[in-house]
């Protein structure tokens, strides 16, 4: 009962035990630990390191292990992580203690294994993690407790530190280091920086006297750092770092380490940068390709709170003679720059380059992983011809002028494959191929630099004072460039004439501001190789005097054609559309074909625009034109031109031409055309032209013959109002007409104008002339006229002048007429009825107004020989009155006279007519109405008189000086005449009283005599 008692007691003991220990347990980590020992443990790191504690949780395992869960430490002005871990275990385990306490009594040796799994720091730009094992042994005097005594090893797993400015990563860190109480000594630490093998020695020979030497090998990178700590400041008497010609040497402290943790530093570096692309840099691909040579100083100096990087402060200054980058100089380098909120400021960068000054500003943030950039450029009058030199080698057009830009370039130092880049760049005196732009090219550009050699062209703006080029697209190896780019072109076609190197010809006048839209791609550097689909567009243009609207152009330049496959445009009131092809392989004289429809052009509107065409020109013009030939410049054109033109209601001053077709073979050179051939057709009427067109661009001149064959019915049918005069001329027959013009097109009244009309045989009012040959020259308003020609047996030489531009017709000239067989005209022309008969000759001088027989005057003289005058009612009613039958066929032996002309009177003075049996002197007027008024003197030969009666002799006829003569007045008209016998008698009276009184008279003095 009593061992039943006992062991109920001593279970219960247990149990109770138990539960105490069990409470305790979950006291401790569910209440205690949580509430006290967390917040305790915060509170005290938070006061000591400035920085924030959590700590998720801790437990104590029942062996006595302590696992302190996810503690992360944040920096105290920000919640960036700066360190964390996932589980610090630290486990002395109680056996190992009690042991440790019962085998040494009051000097226990405490074995503690810690093991950090997971440390993840992080220090802007640093990201540091992997594990550390460390197995310490403490050494107590459990009655000095001042006396404790420690040491064991520290082992790195797999310690990787990413985001190093320029180097990048340290990979693998694995090694032991041996802690003791007094010293620090590491061996067999080792890692990859990049990729290659590198180890780190690090030694502490006292702790109460701390020097620190720290010893590291890249080979051929070797470093040595000496550093005394003295209290809570850390002194650097030296670092030392070498790689062939790369040396460093640098001093100073860190100060409060407790709490800031401020460092100082300077540091002196020199290096040959040639030796920087065998490091082991995370830039060094980069450093490959720009193949970087040059010796350089520089002199750094870094301060500010160690814990918190993005916050150090320092600058460099860096003097360099010369430096190589991608095989190109850099001279006379002068750099200082700033360490300043967690980026490496460029403050100013000078040097020399391509012979040109250089100026810099850049900030590099390496706090960043790529160490991303932000800088600025500035260019001074660098030589274009270098920059080719040396960047486009292969270009083999000349290139030359000033280059000035100002750039800014953002990307990232560890990757330079995306730079962006804007840049204002100018460019002056540039010539390139021979193309000289006299006026400055300003160039705005927003770009993308990718692979450090594709561009992606957000927007280039080149512009200068004539030109706007926009483009924008991709441009693929730089170095080779092929392009695909949109482009956008417009121009002030009146400054055109500025781009020397197009040629243009002063006397070509452009106005407008076209608009071309145009794709590229292929080889830029290749002209051939190119493919450029393109449009143009234009609200108006003008060249020189023509006005072109709506002008637009669809096509292609590819293989070095330029392939317009539609053209239209609105000109004067009309529409043009074109085709056009054109051959650039011969840049100078690029061939070309146009062909080109011309529909409904106004000429009214074209010539008061134009002035190429008389004023007062209407009409629709309509052509089909087909060009072939070479050439770009105006002056230096060469092409052949055929075409057909046709005209439609065309009107010339109030002249009507209805439709007229004419075709065209021409050949256009040096602003020239040469007319080879141009037939025009105008109802039935045909004329075909030669000749050449002389500065067709500026003020052009003709000079052009023209040749018809017509049939001179067809002449009622000219667009001009000849009708009336054309039916009173009743003109028959055929004539070769040829016409030379010469003058200025513009001011065409006062063009030279000759003219030829040559006839077998043609005739006027049924009057037959033969071998017509009629020149004529129209030169400064005055037609002169030379006519002469065959007429009945006779001849006919005309000359005269005539103002045919004035307002109305003002002529004057002479004409002679040769022995015209004047039976033979009226009989074969019944232009008179009565058949007389003779030989006519005259000479006239003449002049007039107009078209109107009524205005001219003239003096003639005239002869008729061998005739006979049969019918001619007025001497058939004088011979009727004196009982004279021969005056009805009255034979002429000679006539002559003169007569004058004047206000449609013809009037003569001493015309006689002299025959076998009398002569007849008619004087007065005869007008163009056939009404005359005469006196007409009659004188009978001796013949004629004996054969007379005495009767009629006696009382018709006076006798004087031996001869019988008599003077009739005649009124009325050619074909009715009107003898005034009333007169005529009163006169016979008084002459016969008059004989009477003279004989009578004549006896009485006789009888007196006697």
């Amino acid at each position: 009962m009593k061992k039943s008692s006992a062991l109920v007691c001593l279970f219960t003991f247990l149990f109770i035990t138990g539960i105490i220990i069990a409470g305790g347990y979950f006291l401790l980590n569910l209440v205690i630990i949580p509430k006290v020992v967390i917040p305790k443990i915060c509170n005290e790191v938070e006061t000591r390191l400035q920085q924030k504690l959590t700590i998720t949780n801790i437990d104590i395992s029942r062996k006595g292990t302590i696992f302190i869960n996810q503690p992360v430490l944040y920096a105290r002005n920000s919640q960036d992580i700066m360190l964390e871990c996932s589980r610090i275990k630290i486990a002395p385990g109680y056996k190992k203690i009690f042991d440790s306490w019962r085998i040494n009594s009051n000097n226990p040796e405490i074995p503690l294994d810690i093991f950090l799994k997971e440390i993840k720091m992080k220090q802007n730009p640093l990201i540091l993690s992997g594990d550390i094992v460390s197995n310490f042994t403490l050494k107590m005097d459990l009655k000095d407790k001042d006396n404790i005594d420690w040491g064991g090893n520290i082992t790195l797993k797999a310690i990787n530190i990413h985001g190093i400015p320029t180097i990048g990563s340290i990979d693998d860190i694995n090694g032991n280091i041996a802690v003791s109480k007094n010293s620090l000594v590491s061996y067999d630490i080792q890692g990859k920086v990049n990729g290659e093998a590198a180890k780190l020695e690090i030694l502490i020979d006292d702790f109460k006297n701390p020097e620190l030497l720290l010893r590291g090998e890249l080979f051929p990178l070797k470093f040595n750092l000496d550093c005394v700590l003295a209290g809570e400041h850390l002194s650097i008497n030296e670092l030392k770092a070498s790689y062939n010609k790369i040396l460093l040497s640098a001093g100073g402290q860190i100060t409060d380490l407790k709490n800031r943790a401020d460092v100082r530093i300077t540091a002196d570096i020199s290096l040959e940068l040639a030796d920087l692309k065998n490091l082991p840099l995370d830039i060094k691909d980069i450093l490959k390709k720009a193949d970087p040579h040059g010796f350089i100083k520089a002199n750094i100096t870094v301060n500010g709170p160690l814990k918190n990087i993005p916050a150090l402060a320092g600058s460099v200054d860096v003097v360099c003679p010369k430096v190589s980058l991608l095989d190109h100089e850099i001279n006379s380098i002068k750099i200082a720059a700033q360490l300043k909120n967690g980026k490496a400021v460029v403050n100013s960068f000078d040097a020399v380059f391509l012979g040109s000054r250089l100026f810099a500003a850049a900030d590099v943030n390496i706090m960043s992983g790529n160490l991303p950039f932000n800088a600025r450029i500035k260019i001074s009058d660098a030589k274009a011809a270098r920059i080719k030199e040396k960047f486009l080698p292969e270009l083999t057009q000349e290139l030359s002028g000033i280059f000035s830009a100002n750039i800014h370039a953002q990307g990232a130092v560890n990757d330079l494959n995306t730079i962006k880049i804007e840049a204002d760049t100018v460019l002056s005196d540039l010539m390139f191929d021979k193309f000289t732009f006299a006026e400055p090219i300003e160039a705005n550009i927003d770009m993308i630099l990718k692979k450090q050699k594709d561009i992606i062209v957000k927007k280039l703006t080149l512009r200068d004072a004539i030109t706007s080029l926009i483009v924008d697209g991709r441009i693929n190896d730089i170095s080779h460039p092929k392009g695909d780019l949109a482009v956008k072109l417009t121009a002030d076609l009146k400054k055109l004439s500025s781009y020397k190197f197009l040629g243009l010809p002063g006397t070509l006048i452009l106005s407008g501001n076209p608009a071309l839209d145009l794709k590229v791609s292929g080889d830029l550097l290749k002209l051939q190789a190119l493919n450029l689909p393109f449009k143009l567009h234009s609200p108006s243009l003008s060249i020189n005097q023509f006005n072109l609207d709506k002008l637009d152009i669809e096509g292609q330049f590819k293989q070095m054609k330029l392939d317009i496959s539609s053209l239209t445009m609105k000109l004067y009131e009309g529409e043009l559309t074109a085709k056009v092809l054109l051959n650039l392989a011969e840049a100078r004289k690029p061939a070309f074909n146009f062909n080109a429809y011309l529909s409904d052009v106004d000429l009214g509107a074209v010539a008061s625009g134009t002035k190429l065409i008389p004023e007062g020109f209407q009409g629709k013009l309509s052509a089909e034109i087909i060009v072939n030939g070479n050439g770009i410049n105006p002056e230096k054109l060469n092409a052949d031109i055929k075409g057909t033109v046709n005209l439609e209601n065309a009107k010339m001053n109030d002249i009507e031409l209805k439709k007229v077709h004419a075709n065209i073979d021409a050949q256009y050179k040096n602003t020239d055309i040469e007319l080879r051939e141009l037939l025009v057709l105008y109802k039935t009427i045909e004329v075909a032209a030669q000749g050449k067109v002389e500065s067709i661009l500026n003020n052009p001149k003709i000079n052009v013959s023209a040749r018809s064959n017509l049939d001179l019915e067809d002449l009622n049918k000219l667009p001009f109002n000849l009708k009336k005069t054309l039916d009173e001329l009743d003109l028959e027959g055929n004539v070769n007409a040829q016409l030379q013009a010469s003058g200025s097109v513009t001011q065409w009244q006062q063009m030279d104008i000759n003219a030829n009309i040559t006839s077998r045989e043609m005739s006027v009012k049924k009057i037959q002339l033969k071998d017509v040959d009629i020149t004529g020259n129209l030169s400064n308003r005055i037609l002169k006229l030379n006519a002469y020609l065959n007429s009945y047996d006779g001849t006919l030489d005309l000359k005269a002048d005539a103002d045919l531009l004035s307002d109305s017709l003002k002529y004057k000239g002479t004409a002679k007429i040769n022995k015209v067989n004047i039976g033979r005209l009226i009989e074969e022309s019944k232009v008179i009825a009565q058949p007389h008969k003779g030989i006519f000759s005259l000479s006239a001088d003449f002049s007039g107004l107009g078209t109107s027989l009524n205005t001219i005057e003239s003096g003639i003289d005239f002869q008729l020989e061998q005739a006979q005058i049969s019918g001619l009612e007025l001497l058939r009613a004088i011979g009727k009155l004196l009982r004279l039958n021969f005056l009805s066929n009255f034979k002429v032996t000679e006539t002559t006279g003169t007569l004058s002309v004047k206000n449609s009177n013809i009037h003569t003075e001493d015309t006689t007519i002299i025959g076998p049996e009398a002569s007849i002197m008619p004087r007065g007027n005869i007008n163009f109405n056939q009404n005359i008024d005469l006196v007409v003197k009659l004188i009978l030969t001796p013949e004629s008189a004996q054969q007379t009666s005495s009767q009629v002799l006696d009382k018709f006829f006076t006798f004087e000086n031996e001869q019988y003569f008599t003077e009739i007045d005649v009124k009325g008209t050619l074909t009715t005449p009107k003898l005034d016998l009333s007169k005529f008698m009163r006169e016979r009276i008084g002459s016969q009283i008059k004989k009477e009184i003279q004989k009578k008279m004549f006896k009485a003095l006789e009888g007196l005599l006697r």
